[in-house]
């Protein structure tokens, strides 16, 4: 079994109803075990030309599928939520990333584990911190360890606006 990471987040339409939907898929899934969540997080956007704000929230589950299908998994939720291909950084009503999938460290041309930016986000790694002190991915130099309150303290002079929304 796998220890796997999601980051959920939308800026547009009912998105703390896609939230809890999402969760309401992954609790639905035989493969998913020991599902958790986040509080969820209002957020100021970042590097987008939008100025509607997010809601935030990471969750973490135990299963045996692969990088690729829980991709597959993932892909099916967001448009059934009505997700649709936008570019990169309009506005969405859902966006499900693969934050950590155990220690993997996959590069290919529809996924990128760990996600590229989550070490540099107070809206992932927030909640984040709310469900594990730290992480462990593959490197070329073996395995690397990363403490979250660490990376959340580099981060906070850039004061990134969020806001606790639940608790």
């Amino acid at each position: 079994m796998n220890q796997v990471y999601l980051g959920l987040g939308g800026n547009e339409g009912d998105i703390l109803t896609s939230i809890c939907k999402v969760k309401e898929f992954l609790e639905k899934s035989p493969a998913i075990k020991d599902l958790k969540m986040s509080n969820i997080y209002r957020t100021a956007p970042v590097g987008m030309v939008s100025t509607s704000w997010f809601l935030n929230a990471v969750c973490t589950f135990k299963t045996p599928l692969s990088p690729f299908d829980v991709f597959a998994f993932t892909q099916e939720i967001e448009t059934q939520l009505g997700k649709i291909p936008k570019a990169k950084d309009a506005p969405r009503p859902i966006d499900i990333d693969i934050l950590f999938h155990g220690v993997e460290n996959i590069d290919s041309n529809d996924l990128k584990i760990p996600h590229r930016e989550w070490h540099k986000r107070l809206f992932v790694l927030m909640p984040l911190s709310e469900l594990t002190e730290k992480v462990v991915i593959k490197t070329k130099n073996g395995l690397s360890s990363f403490i979250i309150k660490e990376l959340i303290a580099e981060l906070q002079s850039e004061q990134q606006q969020f806001y606790l929304l639940s608790h």
